[in-house]
């Protein structure tokens, strides 16, 4: 009898430190490229979070980029904390709006097409990349280069949001 339970507690131990060993090879390997940057990314998902909340109550207009911080904060939806910029580059804003040409002044959250809306700073990323939420809700990271690419095809311009 006590032959079995010492077997028994052998193949616990044996199972448990394989999955131990298990979790830590997976926990080695590539990981997604917004899980490299998940305070930014969160950051991002979370201003847009707030523009699409600020939009359902303004006519399905965000607030103008010049004064997301001061509607978004002074109204509750966003801390203050989630503006704060790069320590790379303490005199540039956190993110980057994305305006689509035609927009005349009105910056939409109806969109007909997935088109980039903001983006960290890339100064974030020692310059190299940046965390981009788009306008279907979805946030990735990819280089900078190939965003500025984005853009060019897009028209469009980036205003800082301040």
């Amino acid at each position: 009898m006590r032959t079995r339970r010492v077997i028994a507690d052998a193949v616990v131990i044996a199972a448990t430190l394989a999955v131990v060993v298990g979790v830590y090879l997976l926990g080695r390997g590539e990981r997604p490229k917004t899980a490299r940057h998940p305070r930014e990314a969160t950051a991002v998902r979370a201003l847009m979070t707030g523009m699409v909340i600020y939009a359902q109550n303004n006519r399905d207009a965000f607030p103008p980029p010049e004064q997301v911080t001061e509607l978004l904060v002074k109204s509750g939806i966003l801390p203050e904390e989630i503006f704060e910029p790069p320590r790379q580059a303490p005199n540039e804003p956190a993110f980057y709006a994305v305006v689509l040409p035609g927009a005349a002044g009105r910056w939409s959250n109806s969109f007909r097409e997935c088109v980039p809306v903001v983006y960290a700073n890339p100064a974030f990323f020692d310059g190299r990349s940046t965390v981009v939420v788009f306008s279907d809700n979805h946030t990735d990271t990819i280089s900078w280069a190939d965003l500025q690419k984005q853009l060019a095809d897009l028209k469009a311009t980036a205003v800082p949001v301040r």
